[in-house]
């Protein structure tokens, strides 16, 4: 089988783990200019299927000008088999002008965090969304302990978005607990959750909650609006329910992550209160039904196995 070779641009916050994933797939950090340059020599003649990764855009974009300036790189580029580009929060406006500047460049654009039937640009042609994650044996490693259950927790980041903290705090001063990762990770950055913080741990602290609060609005800095992201398959894979306001992008989700959507704060304590009324034992057995029933999506070689198909 064809190995894939993922180019990325320094900032991959999801493809950081593909390299212990699968034997499949390789992760290549071509960020700056000349390791781009030195994987691609040392990756030439394999059967493999390269792919860039377009994570952070001024970085890719910065990274992408590099490349196509410098001639000799941009021929062996466009060399490849298969000119692919995986894309990261493709609602996001720069990506879709990006994909319209760039035509005839990428014979392969593939969206991990689109809902299908989303894209309306019809001059963009766009492979069906890449859908899970390649996260299934760090599921594996981690062991579900009933004793361990909380009800509602937070796995994100709130150090750039003040509204996650007010919310956060907003929600302590109702008397809820809201468990997050340690103190000391607690607050990583988007990319430094997936090289700094044990992946294990943070699935697990999503597997011990009944409910996990999500915050569907990108930063104001990456264009606003509402968006897919990791944590909707996260939670799919672990079982949780997702609590956040809602959100029309998930509407074509398929398949669907559990919701339930609030619009003022003082709703969450409501439903907080609601699951602390319902049994335990059947909750626990939910979850375990849930991460069985969805177990596939999560599997490393499926998951890689869209990027061929």
């Amino acid at each position: 089988m064809k190995k894939l070779l993922f180019f990325g641009d320094g900032d991959a916050p999801y493809f950081n783990i593909i390299n212990e994933a699968s034997h499949q797939v390789e992760w290549v950090d071509a960020w700056p200019l000349g390791e781009f340059k030195t994987q691609l020599q040392r990756h030439r003649g394999e059967d493999c299927v390269p792919i860039l990764l377009g994570c952070n855009y001024p970085r890719f974009n910065a990274f992408y000008n590099e490349v196509i300036v410098q001639e000799k790189y941009y021929l062996q580029l466009m060399a490849f088999e298969s000119r692919g580009l995986v894309l990261c929060d493709f609602v996001k406006p720069f990506w879709k002008q990006f994909v319209k500047d760039t035509a005839g460049v990428f014979s392969r654009l593939y969206p991990i965090d689109m809902p299908n039937g989303l894209i309306s640009e019809q001059d963009i042609q766009i492979f069906s969304p890449i859908v899970g994650m390649p996260i299934g044996h760090w599921l594996n490693a981690c062991e579900l302990q009933p004793e361990r259950m909380q009800l509602l927790s937070f796995a994100g980041t709130t150090h750039i978005y003040p509204e996650r903290q007010r919310c956060i705090d907003s929600l302590i001063q109702l008397g809820i607990q809201v468990a997050l990762l340690e103190p000391k990770t607690a607050n990583p950055s988007h990319f430094d959750q997936y090289r700094n913080v044990d992946y294990r741990r943070y699935l697990d602290l999503l597997l011990h909650s009944t409910l996990t609060l999500n915050f569907p609005q990108a930063t104001s800095g990456s264009g606003g609006g509402l968006h897919i992201k990791g944590r909707y398959w996260e939670a799919m894979a672990t079982g949780s329910i997702l609590l956040e306001q809602h959100n029309s992008m998930c509407e074509l989700m398929s398949p669907s992550p559990q919701i339930i959507n609030y619009i003022h704060l003082e709703e969450i304590a409501v439903i907080v209160a609601r699951y602390r009324e319902r049994s335990k034992s059947r909750l626990i057995e939910e979850k375990r039904s849930q991460i069985a029933e969805l177990k596939g999506l999560f599997d490393a070689s499926a998951y890689f196995d869209q990027f061929l198909s």
